[in-house]
């Protein structure tokens, strides 16, 4: 499920956590993140003692391990991340995009995330199943979800596809998939059995 090879200090490296047309423009609004949003944001509890055990050990499983490759090096975005979507487009994932990038956004440290109608660094695909593996060519068939991820040798991700099925997925299925896949794609790459409400939730 996952690949990875090197050219001119290049790494490629694809990755699948779960399972074309352009589209019309996204716009991004400003919102007041959800209670849930607020809860995951609030991390005090993690800033001493076994709380931050806990946390750091989570953070070494999904970063700096792939689901199917083992060890990785911890590799993250050092520059705004700037995502055009293709594809047909929900009026629900709009408000998932949205949610996501406002609740990223509002973290310290990290680069920006926005959407963009030109000039991407992340292309995000909805496009039905058997058209996914001419988005992605170490697409793994069955999946309802898949990214790759492209980093240098300084480990500095600086480009990523995704593509989500559009005729398999209903819509938890869509939101969960926007969620997770571009949250992989900022670096957190693996899945775990820790934690039942993660995004990263193996099962």
């Amino acid at each position: 499920q996952s690949h990875v090879t090197s050219t001119q200090e290049t790494e490629v490296s694809p990755f699948t956590p779960t399972t074309a047309s352009q589209t019309p423009a996204v716009t991004t609004t400003a919102s007041e993140p959800s209670p849930a949003a607020r809860a995951v944001m609030d991390s005090s509890a993690y800033l001493s003692g076994q709380k931050f055990d806990e946390a750091l050990t989570y953070f070494q499983e999904i970063a700096a391990f792939s689901e199917f490759k083992g060890a990785k090096p911890i590799t993250k975005w050092t520059k705004d991340v700037r995502i055009q979507v293709h594809g047909e487009l929900t009026d629900s994932d709009r408000a998932t995009l949205n949610d996501l990038l406002t609740f990223y956004n509002q973290i310290d440290g990290m680069p920006r995330l926005d959407l963009v109608e030109s000039q991407p660094n992340v292309n995000l695909y909805f496009v039905p199943s058997k058209e996914m593996k001419q988005y992605i060519q170490d697409y793994v068939q069955g999946n309802l979800g898949f990214f790759e991820v492209f980093w240098n040798g300084g480990f500095e991700i600086y480009a990523a596809t995704i593509a989500i099925s559009s005729d398999r997925t209903g819509l938890l299925d869509r939101n969960h998939l926007i969620w997770e896949e571009l949250s992989q794609c900022l670096g957190l790459m693996n899945d775990s059995y820790q934690y039942q409400n993660s995004i990263f939730q193996q099962d």
